[in-house]
């Protein structure tokens, strides 16, 4: 009898371990995602967990770093609308938008790790358009930006920290084109010319304490007859936060439902 009680007391813990089981990554008949599904990195670590129904994700979605941090959480609607916010390794969060037929859609906004705005930007189709504004840590506008078709298309504005207007310039179709003045951080005017095709072209006039100081000529690029001048204190291309920002989606901003 003892015999008995212990092989029915094996079945039920069996039958029990049997229902709590979890079932991952699982095809149907036809070759189609079903399901809890999760992958790993190639050292192991969990890389995302979520669910599929007829290959398409569905439900929540998260994404983590190798140290298990939560790098990403997505939650997929039925009609194609994911709504997607990264963090910081650290928890904080990076940046918040939607995605629509996993593509970045409608207003997405970046944040410093402690709390305030980097960037806010406007997709279609995941593509920028519209205005793009990006902000230093103080909370003033470092850039506001145009953009079409996720070309720069129109006037670019750039600040310095203090408020002041550092550089206006205009572009067409991702070419700088047109009319280019630069600023002191005082205020003052100290360079000013056009742009042809990405080029300077024509006459570019700079500036001494906001007067007229000295002219150039170029053509397609070229300074005729002169050396090229820069002030000492003209803006300098540097990575900005915007190309932080498209290497974070280069690398992870296309993973949903991947």
């Amino acid at each position: 009898m003892k015999h008995l009680f212990l092989i029915i007391a094996i079945s039920f813990v069996s039958i029990g371990f049997a229902q709590t089981s979890e079932v991952w990554n699982q095809k149907d008949s036809k070759g189609l995602k079903q399901g809890k599904w999760k992958k790993h990195y190639d050292t192991g670590e969990v890389y995302w967990i979520g669910e599929f129904k007829n290959d398409k994700p569905i439900n929540q979605f998260i994404y983590y770093f190798k140290s298990g941090a939560v790098l990403l959480e997505v939650i997929h609607f039925p009609n194609a609308i994911s709504r997607a916010t990264f963090y910081y390794e650290t928890g904080e969060v990076a940046a918040a938008g939607k995605y629509y037929k996993q593509q970045r859609d409608s207003i997405w906004v970046h944040y410093y790790p402690k709390g305030n705005k980097m960037s806010q930007e406007k997709y279609i189709n995941g593509k920028r358009y519209g205005t793009s504004t990006d902000y230093y840590q103080n909370g003033n506008v470092l850039r506001e930006q145009e953009w079409e078709n996720n070309l720069e298309h129109g006037l670019t504005k750039m600040y310095y920290e203090n408020g002041k207007l550092k550089e206006q310039k205009r572009y067409k179709m991702g070419s700088l084109e047109g009319l280019c003045s630069l600023y002191e951080s005082n205020g003052n005017i100290y360079m000013q010319g056009s742009y042809l095709k990405d080029v300077k072209h024509g006459t570019w006039y700079t500036y001494k304490n906001g007067k007229q100081n000295k002219t150039m000529e170029y053509e397609y690029g070229k300074c005729k007859g002169c050396d090229e001048i820069v002030p000492l204190d003209e803006p300098i291309e540097k990575i900005t936060d915007q190309d932080i920002i498209d290497e974070f989606y280069k690398k992870y901003g296309n993973l949903i439902g991947k």
